[in-house]
């Protein structure tokens, strides 16, 4: 059997339906996937097939090395250490791209590294569009090696409207809710601004805010910093696997992500 190594230092495989819905279809096409990632609070690592093996890296330390015929890089961190190790074995490697870092905004020094170790990768995945036109302009990328894949699961699934976020915050029924979920901490993500504007809102909304990991001293630090906004609340559940955020969004009326 063919052995596929992913390495993704972020290790959010299990909020990730694209990529937990790519590693099924390799493992039923036959492949054994390893997945390495880091160790990282708050985040569970489940195989979502039993072709796949998750393997926690400890600090940087990869442990025992299998025999694989290609190495997946996922992100800048992900791609840098595949193209070490697989130019290191002298086998292929290729890269997944869910998010693009522009020199003009990171500097060429962050950038550099991360165009190094795409020279020679055999293919690289992206959404299509804009975004493969850009990674393979600030990734030096040729667009032919490009594989356009939308970010998506395998399926639709649809759900009754749920009242999950209103009864475990004890809020009125008829209260709208605006729910912003993922990694809250970054700048990019522009928390602090999201929650000042929340002074102009009237009171038929509340924004909803969900970490994407436990994160007791970012909560504490929002709060202490926005004390005197009132249509603002945390939820109770930070970290939670995919199936308990569905019922976070089907309780929503609006959907914020910034960047």
């Amino acid at each position: 059997m063919h052995k596929i190594m992913l390495v993704h230092p972020e290790g959010d495989l299990n909020v990730n339906v694209n990529l937990t819905g790519l590693l099924t279809l390799l493992c039923e096409q036959g492949y054994a996937v390893h997945y390495y990632c880091f160790r990282i609070p708050g985040i569970v690592h489940v195989a979502p097939h039993p072709g796949v093996t998750v393997v926690v890296m400890e600090g940087n330390h990869l442990g025992m090395i299998d025999t694989y015929g290609l190495i997946i890089g996922i992100d800048r961190d992900g791609i840098i250490l595949a193209a070490s190790i697989a130019r290191h074995l002298k086998i292929p490697w290729g890269f997944i791209s869910y998010e693009i870092f522009f020199a003009a905004e990171t500097g060429a020094d962050f950038k550099q590294p991360e165009i190094d170790a795409c020279a020679g990768i055999s293919f690289a995945v992206c959404q299509g569009g804009e975004r493969s036109r850009w990674l393979a302009s600030e990734n030096r990328i040729e667009a032919g090696k490009i594989i356009h894949m939308p970010v998506a699961g395998r399926g639709v699934r649809r759900g009754a409207r749920s009242t999950f976020l209103q009864e475990a915050l004890g809020l009125p029924a008829d209260l709208k809710i605006a729910l912003c979920m993922g990694n809250l901490a970054p700048a990019w993500a522009m928390v602090d601004e999201l929650i000042d504007n929340t002074r102009e809102w009237d009171e038929s909304w509340l924004l909803v805010l969900h970490s994407r990991t436990a994160s007791p001293a970012l909560t504490e630090r929002l709060q202490q910093r926005h004390g005197t906004a009132t249509r603002f609340r945390f939820t109770p559940q930070s970290g939670l696997p995919l199936e308990g955020l569905q019922a976070l969004v089907k309780s929503a009326d609006l959907g914020i992500g910034l960047y």
